[in-house]
């Protein structure tokens, strides 16, 4: 009797969209095939943010976390738990969601979980990384997040995971996340385009 409920609430309570990339559209120098687009957000949000991103402009940047992770990064998106129970890591560089400008860094912080033998990927361990957009947000045009070595973003409605790559043990990646805009650019369009 109460099955029927709960589904229809974890159904329809999450916005979340992840699908494949498309052999054509993924990133060559992400070396995995396992890439996503990666979306947690709802339309409201999502427009809010490009009104942002139209004023201020935006940056990319990579967020690795453990996997256990992601079934909440994906339902609710990248969460600011500074100085709560869920907060995983310190807060060295201050109150925010952590990004950094390489995936490299960011997936030393996406530690390895072991697979199972039914996975597509074998009987291996494996990482996420997401590739996330953030608004450059500026006060009276003063840059407001500095990569310094990371960036903190206090205000976590500026972040959006954008796309999302699972790394088979032995498999990394470390490149700069702008070195990808003006792919990462092309395919939004064209993800936006199709409604």
């Amino acid at each position: 009797k109460l099955a029927y409920p709960l589904l229809r609430w974890i159904i329809s309570s999450c916005h979340a969209h992840l699908e494949p990339l498309a052999k054509s559209d993924q990133f060559s120098e992400m070396n995995t095939p396992y890439q996503y687009v990666f979306v947690s957000t709802p339309p409201e949000v999502e427009q809010r943010f490009n009104t942002l991103r139209a004023e201020h402009g935006s940056l990319l940047a990579w967020h690795g976390s453990s996997f256990s992770n992601w079934h909440s990064i994906l339902r609710v998106g990248l969460k600011n738990f500074s100085g709560t129970k869920f907060q995983a890591h310190g807060t060295a560089y201050g109150n925010g969601v952590y990004l950094a400008p390489d995936a490299g860094t960011s997936l030393g912080y996406a530690h390895n979980v072991g697979g199972w033998d039914k996975s597509l990927m074998g009987k291996t361990t494996f990482q996420g990384l997401a590739l996330c957009e953030v608004i450059d947000y500026k006060v009276a045009g003063q840059k407001q997040y500095n990569c310094n070595p990371y960036y903190v973003i206090p205000d976590e409605t500026h972040v959006l995971t954008r796309f999302f790559f699972v790394f088979p043990s032995g498999k990394s990646a470390s490149i700069p996340a702008d070195q990808l805009r003006g792919k990462v650019d092309k395919l939004l369009a064209k993800i936006q385009a199709r409604g």
